[in-house]
């Protein structure tokens, strides 16, 4: 799971975020990459190769810990896209 095959293609995703980057910053656009280690999913936990000892932090990610650097809205922050869950007192 984890070889010369997942860093190559990592670094292809990289490569290309880099130069959409910089093509599109004229525009005022934007480019960003987010490239975790293995994640904790049903996909890696069912790969027997798939070990935390292989990461350099010696422990498989959570899927949190992404969805936290991925949202673009803190997780208290309201929005149209995320609109708050909290009532205010005697509604």
């Amino acid at each position: 799971m984890v070889g010369p095959h997942y860093a190559a293609s990592k670094a292809g995703l990289l490569g290309l975020t880099h130069s959409y980057a910089a093509l599109l910053a004229k525009e005022g656009i934007t480019a960003n990459a987010i490239a975790p280690a293995l994640i904790l999913t049903e996909m890696v936990t069912s790969n027997l190769k798939a070990r935390p000892d292989l990461i350099p932090v010696g422990r498989f990610g959570d899927p949190e810990e992404v969805a936290e650097v991925a949202s673009p809205w803190p997780a208290t922050a309201t929005s149209p896209a995320r609109p708050s869950t909290s009532t205010a007192a005697g509604s």
